[in-house]
Order: structure tokens, then C-alpha cells, then sequence
């Protein structure tokens, strides 16, 4: 498994992988290159969204803690989890929840971070998720707006159900770009 092409067989367990945080809530004199004076409210994870290869896309929404268990298995399921920004982002905050709770850590598995893999390989303008999709024909992320997160937060169910579909929209996304560049990485 130590060699990228071992990836693509079959008897691995995949996790695609895509989780949406809240902004902190914090003390501040300005909007721009501004210090925090405090936080009065940490960012925690508002859902996550995944697949294993060949299934559906699920999002796990709730309660935080429930989220972070269930996540937290799911990743101790996987043998490689596969997400853009998974090095930096999505595996980090993971791992500060699942500490924050006092969870055992998942089992270890291998990820693959397809941003490191874009800017590695690619001489893109552009290396979000979005961009990439759109510049290999792969779709876009689904349109959300602004104030989504601020809408969620406030318990705005219709807000919800664009969250929903934006997360899972991101993972559909995400495999697809996998596949573009499987044979790349």
C-alpha cells in the first residue's frame, strides 16, 4: 500500500470525505487584518459529508459530539481517505474534535489530498475545489451563498437543506476529481 498506485485496487476501503465548519466568534475592531481580541465561540463542525467508493453520499448532520463519533468511526473503517485540503483542513479539525471529545483515535490509514495532488501536478489558476471541477469539465460546487453558515447556525431549516446539498455536492465533486487524476497520482 505504500505505493499510490496500490490505491486503485479494489480490496481497500475508500472514504470520500468533506465536512463544513462553523466560523468562530470572536472580538475584533475591524474586518481587515485584524487581531482577535478573544473568542467567545471556538468553530465546530456543522456536518460531513462522505461516500465509500461506490456507495451513495451521506451527511451526517446533529449534534456535535454525535457527528465527531460518527465520523470518527467511519474513519477508523477506512484504509484510505480521500479529501481536497484533507492534509491542512479536513483531517485537522477532525482530530481536534475527536481530542476535544476525549475519542479514541481512529485506526491509521493512508489520505490522499487532492489539492496537494492538483498544485503538485498541474499549472492551474486555481486550485479550489470549484475551480478545478469547472476547468477539467467536471461540474461545480452547488451555489451557496454567504450567509448560508450564519443562516444554519440560526436554525433556518431551508438553510439546512442547501447545506446538505452544497456538502454533498462537494463530495460527488471531490470523487470525480479522484478519478480525473487516479492515474496521475
Amino acid at each position: 500500500m505504500n505505493h499510490p498506485g496500490c490505491y486503485r485496487k479494489e480490496n481497500f476501503k475508500i472514504l470520500f470525505l468533506d465536512i463544513e465548519i462553523s466560523p468562530s466568534l470572536g472580538w475584533v475592531y475591524g474586518k481587515y487584518d485584524q487581531n482577535v481580541l478573544d473568542f467567545e465561540k471556538e468553530w465546530h463542525i456543522m456536518c460531513v459529508g462522505y461516500k465509500w467508493q461506490d456507495s451513495e453520499v451521506e451527511v451526517i448532520t446533529g449534534k456535535e459530539r454525535q457527528i465527531v463519533k460518527r465520523i470518527r468511526n467511519l474513519l477508523d473503517e477506512a484504509d484510505i481517505v480521500i479529501a481536497h485540503n484533507a492534509d491542512r483542513f479536513d483531517i485537522r479539525k477532525i482530530n481536534t474534535r475527536i481530542a476535544y471529545y476525549g475519542l479514541k483515535p481512529p485506526s491509521k490509514y493512508k489520505t490522499v489530498d487532492t489539492l496537494k495532488k492538483v498544485r503538485k501536478l498541474f499549472g492551474l489558476n486555481s486550485n479550489s475545489l470549484n475551480d478545478v471541477g469547472k476547468y477539467f469539465g467536471l461540474g461545480t460546487k452547488k451555489g451557496s451563498y454567504g450567509d448560508l453558515w450564519q443562516d444554519c447556525l440560526k436554525g433556518n431549516k431551508k438553510a439546512w437543506k442547501k447545506m446538505v446539498k452544497y456538502n454533498k455536492q462537494d463530495v460527488l465533486l471531490l470523487e470525480k476529481l479522484y478519478k480525473k487524476i487516479e492515474e496521475w497520482v
